[in-house]
């Protein structure tokens, strides 16, 4: 793992960061994504590391889109960039 990497890293969470507090001034956060297996499990597991992890995944009545808010998204995607980033600064070059 190269060190520009883990900085790589870094600077994407600090620019969803960036863009988070723009997002959370827009009138509507709601944010729909395909229902694809994927999409669902990346849901899912932000749903269970968050602060509600009792609740359901929001899914359509038609099924097709999974609801849910654009500022969550962002907000795990930079938790789960930083602990990556942590753990690979831990990694030792060999």
């Amino acid at each position: 793992m190269k060190r520009s990497d883990v900085t790589l890293l870094r600077v994407a969470a600090q620019m969803l960061e960036v863009a988070i507090d723009q997002f959370e001034n827009h009138g509507s956060n709601d944010y729909g994504m395909d229902n694809t297996p994927e999409h669902y499990a990346f849901i899912a597991k932000m749903i269970a590391k968050g602060d509600s992890p009792n609740e359901a995944v929001d899914v359509s009545p038609d099924k097709t889109t999974i609801n849910t808010s654009d500022v969550e998204v962002m907000r795990y995607c930079v938790r789960e960039l930083r602990q990556i980033a942590e753990r690979l600064d831990k990694i030792k070059p060999v």
